[in-house]
């Protein structure tokens, strides 16, 4: 008898996945909404305004 290919992806951890795309995602379309409103000086100002408080 064969036996069943494993797979990466377990039904149990699609909707985990899922999330993380959406997530992503809406980080991606919030950073591209920021880039066209404000340009790209004030929008590379504030993430280094950003990276200069995490360190």
């Amino acid at each position: 008898m064969a036996e069943p290919v494993p797979t990466a992806f377990t039904p149990s951890s699609r909707p985990l996945l899922l999330g993380v795309a959406v997530f992503f995602g809406a980080l991606a379309a919030v950073a591209g909404f920021m880039w066209s409103w404000f340009g790209t000086k004030v929008f590379f100002d504030m993430v280094a305004a950003g990276i200069a408080a995490c360190f």
